[in-house]
């Protein structure tokens, strides 16, 4: 028993010098890729420098925590010159390291709730990047969204959105916001679900404290075609795959 005691504190000060580590480096690394791109901007409005840097970045946080993961299918099921609406799980904020990663072949934004454009230089990158901020309490809001992602795919970028619109606590899938299949429906681009494994047992919603060395498995399913279907019929099949 007192044998079981040590190697538990050890394994809690392994945690908690990784969670130091990892919320350090979280900071840090964001305010070094936005400062760095600010002469981009200076020099070019429309510079995109800002998409490239996200995939060192979510690659360096996944790093840190020796985070693997594992793909379980790749994109030979998608094309890289067409455009799509990526619908993910959401159970941690390495979802979204993980998924530029994974996606990192492809020129896509996210809609992201209002409150993170609030946050200083933060909020500022994601303006640049040319993420959309949602409202869901504000129905002009939610027009205007809709209007923006039209303007982006328009531009030949993909989207990606989580449709539950929050982080699970326990990784179990929330209830689907129709919104976002709404906005696929009328935009008739084609769904690709993403199923990402349990990055909740990484870093659980509202806690401090990192558990690193995780395996993460990610399924990227082929993509589904939304002319034809009604939001309650692709609200079921994007259902059944992130379940």
């Amino acid at each position: 028993m007192q044998k079981l005691l040590k190697n538990w504190d050890r394994w809690l000060l392994t945690k908690i010098v990784f969670s130091i580590l990892y919320w350090f480096c979280l900071v840090f690394f964001t305010l070094v890729v936005i400062f760095y791109s600010l002469p981009f901007f200076l020099f070019n409005k429309n510079s995109n420098i800002l998409r490239k840097l996200s995939y060192p970045w979510g690659k360096a946080l996944l790093s840190i925590t020796f985070t693997r993961v594992n793909v379980l299918n790749g994109h030979s099921q998608l094309n890289i010159n067409e455009n799509y609406i990526f619908m993910c799980n959401h159970k941690s904020y390495f979802d979204i390291y993980i998924l530029f990663v994974v996606l990192k072949d492809f020129d896509f934004v996210f809609l992201v709730k209002k409150e993170l454009f609030k946050i200083p230089f933060f909020g500022w990158a994601l303006k640049k990047i040319g993420y959309i901020s949602i409202d869901r309490g504000n129905t002009k809001q939610a027009v205007k969204n809709f209007i923006d992602v039209v303007n982006i795919i328009k531009r030949g970028r993909s989207v990606a959105i989580f449709p539950e619109g929050t982080r699970s606590v326990d990784g179990k899938l929330l209830p689907l916001k129709r919104g976002a299949f709404t906005i696929a429906e009328r935009s008739k681009l084609k769904i690709v679900p993403v199923k990402i494994g349990d990055t909740h047992l990484i870093n659980r919603r509202g806690k401090f404290l990192i558990t690193p060395f995780k395996k993460i498995d990610v399924r990227i399913y082929p993509p589904i075609e939304t002319i034809g279907k009604n939001t309650d019929e692709l609200i079921s099949i994007v259902r059944k795959c992130l379940e």
